[in-house]
C-alpha cells in the first residue's frame, strides 16, 4: 500500500477525523443550502424539488458507496477499512473529513455540465447535509436506541445487514434495497438487535 493510502488510513482512525465530518458535513451543507434558497426564496417549487431530488439522489449514493466501494471487489482502502467496522461495529472509523465536501464539489461541476443553466446549490446542500445526517444516524444505530418505530426499523434494517454482509445496504432508507432486492426483513430466528421488529 502506498504512502498515501497509508496516510489516509491513519486518518480515517482518528476520532478527531470522525468528528470533523460532523461538523464540516453539517456547516456546509446548511451554509449551501442558506445560500441556495436565498437566491430562490420566492420560488418555492424549485426549492422543494431541489430538497427532495437532493434527499433521494443521497439515498441512492449512500447505498451505491455502501454496496460497491464497502462491499465489492478485491480487498481495497474501502472495504478493508469499512471490514474493520463489521469486525467492531463501536469503533470511530469515518472517511477523511473532506469526503462530503469533496464529493459535492465533484457533482456541483458535473451537474454544471450536465444541466448548464440550472442552480444545483439547494440540491448540494441536501446532499451534504444529508451525508451529516447519514453519519448521525449510522453512529446512533451503534450506540442508542430510541422507542420509535421508524427508528426501530431503521436500527433492525442495519443490524441485519451486520449479520447479512450482501443484504441492507441502506442505513438512512431501505428504498434502494427493496429497488435492487437486497432487503432482508428479519432473522430467521429470534436474535433480533434489542427486540427490534
Amino acid at each position: 500500500m502506498s504512502l498515501i493510502l497509508r496516510q489516509i488510513e491513519a486518518l480515517s482512525e482518528t476520532k478527531l477525523n470522525y468528528r470533523l465530518g460532523f461538523v464540516v458535513d453539517s456547516i456546509c451543507g446548511i451554509l449551501l443550502l442558506g445560500v441556495g434558497v436565498s437566491s430562490h426564496g420566492g420560488e418555492p417549487v424549485f426549492i422543494l424539488v431541489s430538497v427532495v431530488l437532493g434527499y433521494l439522489y443521497l439515498t441512492f449514493l449512500e447505498y451505491c458507496i455502501h454496496r460497491i466501494l464497502f462491499h465489492w471487489g478485491p480487498p481495497n482502502l474501502f472495504n478493508s477499512g469499512h471490514q474493520k467496522h463489521h469486525d467492531d461495529p463501536k469503533v470511530l472509523l469515518a472517511l477523511p473529513f473532506v469526503f462530503g465536501v469533496s464529493l459535492t464539489a465533484a457533482h456541483y461541476y458535473a451537474f454544471g455540465w450536465l444541466f448548464p443553466g440550472v442552480d444545483p446549490t439547494i440540491f448540494l446542500g441536501t446532499l451534504l447535509f444529508g451525508y451529516f445526517v447519514y453519519g448521525v444516524v449510522h453512529h446512533a444505530q451503534h450506540y442508542f436506541t430510541f422507542h420509535n418505530r421508524l427508528w426501530l426499523r431503521l436500527l433492525n434494517h442495519h443490524t441485519l445487514h451486520h449479520v447479512y454482509p450482501d443484504k441492507n445496504y441502506g442505513v438512512t432508507t431501505t428504498l434502494w434495497d427493496h429497488v435492487f432486492f437486497t432487503y432482508q426483513k428479519s432473522l430467521p430466528t429470534r436474535a433480533n438487535h434489542q427486540g427490534a421488529l
